[in-house]
């Protein structure tokens, strides 16, 4: 794997925060600077979804409304895909979600999305799509055996995510 020179990653994560200013405003997620950053050298952002996904509630399955993810693009991104960790809400449900809140991206990584993509990854991954969800995934075995078994109840929530205007 390839590292990013300074002045190539400093383009890079600028270049990111500019596609994203582009990204229209709408009900599905909003993002913001995780604090301490500045743009428009942003390595951490922080995204709120407010569309529904699952959750283990007892014995069953629960939907809920919202969850907030932090996505840190490391050193070597977008050569390696952004860490994507929940900061605040329940645990998804999710073949692709640890219990501990990280997102098992798997063989979904390429290298060639932008940051606006990895949003509408996590958001797709979150409603269960079954083009972004894979039950193959060692991140939860249970929720995968449940997602198998229980397909024709997702997605759960929206999957058409916003592209940035002139994408």
């Amino acid at each position: 794997m390839s590292v990013l020179t300074a002045p190539t990653r400093k383009e890079r994560l600028a270049n990111e925060y500019r596609a994203l200013c582009k990204v229209p405003i709408n009900g599905i997620y909003r993002w913001e600077l995780t604090p301490g950053q500045s743009a428009p050298e942003v390595s951490s952002y922080t995204v709120t979804y407010t569309n529904p996904y699952p959750v283990r509630a007892g014995r069953g399955i629960a939907i809920r409304p919202g969850i907030t993810v932090r996505f840190d693009l490391g050193p070597n991104y977008p050569n390696e895909c952004p860490a994507a960790q929940i900061v605040k809400g329940e645990t998804p449900f999710l073949p692709n979600v640890y219990p501990s809140g990280n997102f098992c991206f798997g063989d979904l990584y390429k290298s060639t999305y932008f940051l606006w993509q990895w949003f509408n990854v996590v958001g797709r991954i979150l409603a269960g799509d079954p083009l972004y969800t894979h039950p193959g995934s060692p991140a939860n075995g249970d929720a995968a055996q449940y997602y198998t078994a229980n397909r024709s109840k997702f997605p759960v929530g929206r999957i058409d995510f916003p592209r940035p205007k002139g994408f």
